[in-house]
């Protein structure tokens, strides 16, 4: 004899989804300028970087000071020290294989934090944008 017993107990769930945040990135690509843009979930676009070619590489204007970011040549770990802000960017490309590169931007003003990586082609196509987040709410999605 088999007897199979089942009970289905009534539970209340509901499902969380991010309230804020970067939805998705849009990248335009110009002429000598390259504009990286973020939608976030209010659906408001706000400009994330507008990277301008200088010689061989791309380079940003960061609160008054010029950064490296993107580069198919050099590779580079450096720290841009920003004393008025009381904070430090640090940049980081990299060559991920014969074709591929890699930019990482951290921010530290406690702690270091991996805030946005470039993965892009030796032509300045960027391939994949990466971003982390320390913190992240989450809200029931509205029936």
């Amino acid at each position: 004899m088999f007897v199979l017993i089942s009970c289905k107990m009534k539970t209340d769930s509901q499902e969380f989804y991010p309230s804020w945040g970067i939805k998705s990135y849009v990248v335009k690509m110009k002429m000598d300028t390259i504009e990286i843009t973020e939608n976030n979930f209010a659906e408001k676009l706000s400009c994330v970087m507008t990277l301008y070619r200088k010689g061989d590489d791309y380079f940003t204007n960061h609160v008054g000071q010029e950064e490296l970011v993107m580069s198919n040549h050099q590779v580079i770990d450096t720290a841009y020290v920003y004393r008025k802000n009381y904070h430090v960017r640090r940049v980081r490309i990299e060559r991920v294989n014969d074709t591929l590169f890699s930019t990482s931007i951290y921010t530290k003003i406690i702690l270091e934090q991996l805030t946005l990586r470039l993965l892009y082609d030796k032509d300045y196509k960027i391939k994949k944008i990466q971003t982390y987040t320390v913190v992240k709410d989450y809200s029931p999605q509205s029936p």
